[in-house]
Parts: structure tokens; C-alpha cells; sequence
């Protein structure tokens, strides 16, 4: 029984800090085109996907990047107060954002298999909060519509704009 409890405790140690949140792109200030049945322009674009936190510091985005859930996208980041990596393919951490630097990295990322590089364009202000945006250049192909995506150090991204209409996290929303 000793031994029982002490492979139950060790089993749970292993994988208990686990934990998974969902969230969804809604559309920030939706322009309403039926009232009573609550349509709104580009309703269709919002999107779900989960967050799994492996450690208090390490999470895993899945679908972040993928609209269509046809090949959905896994990103690992690592937070250290405001600075946050990125997994790269190799399994090592690359810089994606600091607040301490001045010109912010430009790391590559997957997405259904297709290589982007990130570029950072700046500073927005979306709900009154200022907030960091960048593009995913594509490497080796061409795409019609660069979406941009919204960047915070405490919250990771946000959300995202595309066809005119900004997307922010559910949790965030203020609506």
C-alpha cells in the first residue's frame, strides 16, 4: 500500500502541472448586420483554441495560428517576466519578444508546415492599451493577406486583424 500511494504521488508530480484554458478571437467591435438574429460582419472568422500550460512558464498554443482546423499549429512559447521565447524546430528557445531590447527579433515559425518569419511593425493602441503588432512574412511562397497579430508581454497574443476587422481575446474583450 506504502508503495501504492508512493507511485500515485510521483505519477501526479510528473504531469500534474497541466493545465488548459480556452479562448476565442471574437470580433472586438462587431458591425451588427441582424440584430435579431445576432449576425455581425466576419462572425465567421472567429476562432477557438486551447492554451496548455506544461509549466507555470511554459505554454503550448494550439491553433493560434490555424483559422481552419484542418492542420492545426502547435507554438511553444516560454515567458520570463516580460521577455518571451519561442520553441523553434529544433526544440531550442529563440528570442520573440523583450522589452529590454530595442529592435525586437525576427524568429521563424510553422505554420501547416509552411515557414513565416516574423516582422514587427510597431506599436497600436487597441482598446486603449498599447500593444506590440507584427506580420508573418512568408518564406518561399507568396500569401494575398498578411494578417496582422496583436502582442502583449503579460498576455502573449491578443489578437489579430483581418478583412478590416480586429480580433481580440475573449478574455479581454471589452465590449
Amino acid at each position: 500500500m506504502k508503495y501504492l500511494l508512493l507511485i500515485v504521488i510521483v505519477m501526479a508530480t510528473i504531469k500534474g502541472y497541466s493545465q488548459e484554458k480556452q479562448f476565442k478571437f471574437m470580433v472586438n467591435k462587431p458591425i451588427i448586420l441582424d440584430s435579431v438574429r445576432n449576425i455581425y460582419f466576419n462572425q465567421e472568422m472567429e476562432y477557438s483554441y486551447k492554451r496548455i500550460y506544461l509549466e507555470n512558464n511554459i505554454l503550448e498554443e494550439r491553433g493560434l495560428f490555424t483559422i481552419n482546423k484542418e492542420g492545426v499549429t502547435t507554438a511553444t512559447f516560454k515567458k520570463e517576466n516580460t521577455t518571451w521565447f519561442l520553441r523553434n524546430q529544433v526544440g531550442d528557445w529563440t528570442l520573440f519578444y523583450s522589452d529590454s531590447i530595442k529592435f525586437l527579433p525576427a524568429p521563424e515559425i510553422f505554420i501547416s508546415g509552411k515557414k513565416y518569419i516574423v516582422r514587427w511593425t510597431g506599436t497600436e493602441n487597441i482598446n486603449g492599451q498599447t500593444i506590440q503588432a507584427f506580420r508573418l512574412k512568408p518564406v518561399g511562397f507568396t500569401q494575398s493577406d498578411l494578417s496582422k497579430f496583436y502582442f502583449d508581454p503579460e498576455h502573449g497574443i491578443i489578437g489579430f486583424e483581418a478583412r478590416s476587422t480586429t480580433f481580440i481575446r475573449n478574455d479581454l474583450i471589452k465590449r
